[in-house]
């Protein structure tokens, strides 16, 4: 009990013992007051009590959210840190594969360097003087057209590798 709630009980059994009566009704009357102000002052202090343990309750709850997220954010600068070392290897492969691409690049020769086809060579396979004539004109143009399709095959190839 509060030490204002004793002395206003003292004080309130000290009236009632102090004061002359006539009838016994007043003194029940009086001591009835007496409990309905002192029931009310408890209902009141409970009340303020439960409403502390409401906001501590609240409190409570926050910091057990507040715990999880800081869990949460923990597990993610984690995952990052993971992450960043796999980018870094593959940056680290990719720069790799990017060097070995230019020096194949280099090593690869654009010519077409089939060896000449002598027109003995036709006529011995009993074909006439026109035939040896035509392969000419076809084996030339596929030497002149060669090495610009390898080279737009190989940049194709190259482009598709990045996809």
């Amino acid at each position: 009990m509060e030490p204002s709630s004793c002395s206003q009980w003292d004080e309130a059994k000290k009236r009632k013992l102090g004061s002359p009566t006539t009838n016994e009704g007043s003194l029940v009357a009086s001591d009835a007051m007496d409990l309905k102000h002192l029931l009310d002052q408890q209902s009141e202090q409970m009340r303020r009590m439960q409403s502390q343990i409401d906001g501590l309750v609240a409190i409570n709850s926050t910091l057990q959210a507040r715990h999880r997220l800081d869990d949460q954010a923990e597990k993610r600068v984690e995952q990052v840190d993971e992450l960043r070392e796999k980018c870094d290897v593959l940056e680290s492969r990719c720069g790799s594969l990017e060097r070995s691409i230019q020096v194949l690049k280099k090593d690869v020769s654009w010519t077409y360097s089939a060896p000449d086809i002598p027109r003995s060579h036709w006529i011995e396979q009993g074909h006439d003087e026109e035939y040896p004539d035509n392969m000419e004109d076809i084996l030339s143009r596929a030497s002149k057209k060669t090495p610009s399709a390898l080279r737009r095959r190989a940049k194709i190839t190259t482009a598709d590798a990045w996809i």
